[in-house]
């Protein structure tokens, strides 16, 4: 089966992620595989095809949009990638039909491209990886109004990416509910396809906690991910200001994003003692400092009325880390942490109920085992990539 994944990051194309890992899995089994990925203008590469251990690459140059702080830049380069990619699969891919075309969201402004794709795949399955739900975030952020134009804008291509898809994978039952309730037009079309990686073998360790200014006698927390307003930066200063009063404790935040000089600013005025931020690591230095730690974090901003499921919670899980999640009410990625007894789940932004839980994992370290392993256990029933697999086979089966 010829498969063709299509991406608008580079982020996680190339190392053990959620879509990497699910394409090396395509090829294992015996499928052709071709990822087309965004070059954002800032790394500065060529539009260019190429293979590497196993998978036919298709790396195509487009404007900035991840981690941009400019958002008319943002805008324009979201609106122009759909442009970038169906003019260069249609020159480097244009002689070639699939049988399965995988697109992940954000963002959903890919409609040209599918377009042209389903023309030239007639029999192929058209498979949405729905990773982001837009414009809603954007309302839930304030960023536009739900009677704003741009929203009805990008309402109406959400709801025409949606007609053209066979099926639609959500990241859990909270998403199904969700996806559901608010585009019942579509409801047979949708399944829950949770995040999913392979689960790798522990590396020997090459550094210690001290080697990155971290105390090797506290209780570590660790926060990775992006910094922007979904997660409640605010919020997460806050917590790491509060727990200043712990003794035995430590937060270390490793990411980048929007709001990341909230988190800068609060450490070159209070210097606090049990707080490090790394800035945006390499992968594996980052799955280092995870494996380092004793406790994973989760934070979402309190206003999201759709549910986020972060993937950064697999890692976690991989490490055998217990998560502490501080979320909105409409996620379930804080309940299914309680519900499978992996960890602890507090609403945004208690900053209080926050601090009970961190003392309760700060003093008993069986129970923060006894989580890991559970977490590590749900990891291996529930978020593999043979499981994803078999869940996007049997859409096709549809």
């Amino acid at each position: 089966m010829k498969v063709l994944y299509i991406s608008s990051t580079h982020a996680g194309m190339h190392s053990h992620s959620i879509y990497y890992d699910l394409m090396q899995n395509f090829k294992e089994k015996g499928h052709d595989v071709t990822i087309a990925y965004a070059r954002e203008k800032r790394l500065d590469l060529p539009t260019k095809m190429y293979h590497e251990k196993g998978l036919r690459y298709l790396g195509i140059k487009t404007g900035n949009i991840s981690k941009n702080k400019n958002m008319i830049e943002k805008g324009i380069s979201t609106l122009t990638i759909d442009s970038f990619f169906k003019n260069s699969i249609k020159k480097y891919l244009g002689g070639e039909s699939f049988d399965l075309v995988l697109y992940s969201t954000p963002p959903i402004t890919f409609i040209k491209t599918i377009q042209y794709l389903k023309k030239k795949s007639p029999k192929g399955v058209f498979y949405l990886m729905l990773k982001d739900i837009f414009p809603q975030n954007a309302v839930d952020m304030d960023l536009f109004a739900e009677d704003a134009l741009i929203h009805k804008f990008f309402r109406k291509k959400e709801k025409k990416l949606y007609a053209m898809m066979d099926v639609i994978g959500v990241m859990s039952e909270r998403n199904q509910e969700y996806f559901k309730t608010h585009n019942p037009e579509f409801e047979n079309k949708v399944v829950v396809l949770p995040n999913a990686i392979t689960i790798q073998d522990p590396k020997e360790k090459q550094f210690s906690r001290s080697d990155y200014g971290l105390d090797e006698d506290k209780v570590l927390f660790v926060y990775g991910g992006n910094l922007g307003k979904p997660q409640n930066i605010p919020f997460v200063v806050a917590c790491a200001k509060a727990m200043e009063s712990i003794e035995g404790v430590s937060m270390v935040i490793c990411g980048s994003g929007a709001n990341q000089f909230l988190i800068e600013d609060y450490i070159k005025e209070n210097n606090p003692k049990n707080l490090q931020y790394l800035g945006q690591l390499p992968k594996d230095k980052y799955d280092e400092i995870v494996h380092h730690s004793d406790v994973g974090l989760i934070f979402l901003d309190e206003r999201f009325t759709i549910p986020n499921y972060p993937q950064r919670v697999l890692s976690y899980l991989e490490a055998k880390l217990p998560i502490l999640c501080a979320t909105d009410e409409s996620t379930d990625v804080g309940l299914m942490a309680v519900e499978h007894g992996y960890g602890f789940s507090v609403i945004s932004p208690d900053v209080d109920d926050f601090i009970k839980k961190v003392i309760i994992l700060k003093n008993d370290f069986n129970l923060r085992k006894e989580m890991g392993l559970k977490g590590y256990d749900y990891l291996i029933h529930n978020f593999t990539t043979d499981h994803a697999y078999d869940i996007i086979m049997k859409g096709l089966n549809r």
